[in-house]
């Protein structure tokens, strides 16, 4: 009877062993096609995309260029005929070079704004690294990390602080520009 009752036991086991597997090969097949599905669907979608999107028109070139601002007249200035009109090109040329120069400046600006923030980050984590450091409760292998941190933090201080130079000189160039 105890023979019989452990055949019993032995062959549910090898059933729910069985029937694991199974599940486990089954899931497995699941994420297989699941991922291959997915990447088939970005693959359909983005070339649908592409191929049926609105077609945006070029420009025609029939739109008349901007005028030349006039000069201002005084009474004091004795009037002269204006000057020859300047080549459209030749105004949209210099209204693009004067929009990149205002976007360079802007950019400059950004930078330094961003490693002024760097800097003023480095000088205020450096001392809190320091106390840290001498805490007398921190184990030696923390305080040996804290250390190469502080290393660090003090190489980051040391280029953020010429890069803000480098940026503070590139803004002011481009400032006298103008």
């Amino acid at each position: 009877m105890a023979h019989d009752r452990e055949l019993r036991d032995n062959r549910l086991r090898w059933r729910i062993a069985i029937a694991l597997g199974a599940a486990y090969i089954g899931l497995c097949l699941f994420g297989y096609v699941g991922t291959g599905v997915k990447a088939w669907w970005h693959t359909f979608t983005f070339n649908w995309e592409r191929d049926h999107a609105p077609k945006q028109e070029q420009p025609s070139q029939s739109i008349p260029a901007p005028l030349a601002p006039l000069p201002e007249l005084s009474p004091s200035t004795n009037f002269s005929p204006p000057a020859q009109p300047q080549d459209p090109d030749q105004i949209r040329r210099e209204q693009e070079a004067k929009k990149k120069h205002d976007q360079d400046i802007y950019f400059a600006k950004l930078d330094v704004d961003r490693y002024q923030r760097a800097v003023e980050h480095g000088q205020t984590l450096i001392p809190e690294l320091e106390t840290k450091i001498a805490d007398p409760n921190v184990s030696i292998t923390d305080r040996r990390q804290l250390e190469s941190y502080r290393d660090f933090q003090q190489k980051e201080l040391t280029k953020n602080k010429e890069n803000l130079r480098y940026a503070e000189e590139h803004l002011r160039s481009l400032e006298a520009e103008q």
